[in-house]
């Protein structure tokens, strides 16, 4: 996902079972917090670098 809230790839498959809607935004939403998170920490990095 960029920065400006696109997405680029999305693997999901069920190797072992299967998943609906719901399941899938929930794994989205989940996905999207972490990469928050990741840009946040990069931000923080790269302001402290000179």
């Amino acid at each position: 996902k960029t920065s400006d809230d696109r997405y680029v790839e999305i693997q999901a498959t069920g190797e072992e079972a299967t998943y609906n809607g719901e399941e899938l935004m929930a794994l989205l939403a989940m996905a999207d917090r972490g990469l928050e998170a990741m840009w946040d920490a990069q931000k923080v990095a790269l302001d402290g670098a000179e």
